[in-house]
């Protein structure tokens, strides 16, 4: 789902804010606004995008990754940050065929490979009790 026109987020509530995305939203999208009504947290990150000559691999570069704990919080929350660990979160993506030509040129590069949900991640940074 997304948001045809900016929001202003400083300055608003989290009950005008909800209003103002639902509004903008398919009717299955307001279904699942009406059932997850409250804000957990604000991811930030300073995206790159890089992509080869040909355009069949793409890879965007996360990087100074902040989570803002939303619970509780009758405005946006973007002055405490949770403490989240100092990660970067590369991601390549290519067609299936590319797979072992891909493997070899990332293969030197000294980075864990796993799945990863900056979502989930901020989770773990915030109290949820």
């Amino acid at each position: 789902y997304g948001v045809s026109e900016p929001l202003e987020i400083i300055g608003n509530d989290w009950r005008r804010l909800q209003k103002a995305i639902t509004s903008h939203l398919p009717e299955s999208g307001k279904i699942w606004m009406r059932l997850n009504p409250i804000a957990i947290l604000i991811n930030r990150y300073k995206r790159d995008y890089f992509r080869s000559r040909d355009g069949k691999i793409r890879v965007t570069l996360d990087t100074c990754l902040r989570v803002y704990d939303q619970m509780r919080k009758p405005t946006p929350n973007f002055i405490v940050k949770s403490n989240f660990p100092s990660i970067v979160v590369l991601e390549v993506k290519f067609p299936r065929e590319f797979k072992t030509l891909a493997s070899y040129i990332l293969k030197d590069i000294p980075v864990r490979v796993s799945r990863n949900s900056k979502y989930v991640s901020g989770l773990s940074s915030i109290s949820l009790t």
